[in-house]
């Protein structure tokens, strides 16, 4: 069992598609964000996750629907919704690769996919993989600086 892990994900600039009410950037949500990021910063404690400092290729997915892999046959940063309302995806990547994961909230039957980086299974981006109960502590804040200003 993991002891202690910390990450650290700032998405600054803004997001392409800006996020004007915080309410929609929390866990459960019922709204779709699926956009690339501007100058995305990741600190971690996990081996190969960051550092990186304000750079493009950043990317994040959020809604509470089902989703299907994309054109390349895996979970990862090109997955496609599907069904409304029976899954979850929250998912931040740097150039098409995991930084935070955590799926299947929208769906109450298993535990939580959660990592960070890319999974060592199946798919890149920790789906099924039901992971959160390898983690003593679990706790999310999401800060988002606008761009344009301190």
């Amino acid at each position: 069992m993991l002891k202690s892990i910390c990450l650290l994900v700032q998405l600054v600039s803004a997001l392409a598609s800006p996020v004007d009410d915080p309410a929609l950037l929390g866990v459960p949500v019922d709204h779709v964000l699926q956009t690339p990021v501007a100058a995305l910063s990741v600190r971690s404690s996990v081996e190969g996750v960051g550092p990186a400092d304000l750079v493009d290729g950043g990317s994040v997915e959020m809604w509470s629907d089902c989703y299907a892999t994309g054109d390349d046959g895996s979970y990862d940063a090109n997955d496609v919704r599907t069904n409304t309302d029976c899954y979850g995806s929250l998912q931040v990547h740097l150039d098409g690769v995991p930084v935070l994961a955590l799926n299947r909230w929208s769906n109450a039957a298993g535990a939580l996919d959660l990592g960070i980086g890319p999974s060592p299974g199946l798919h890149p981006d920790w789906t099924f993989s039901g992971t959160a109960g390898a983690y003593d502590a679990r706790r999310l804040e999401v800060h988002i600086r606008r761009g344009g200003g301190d």
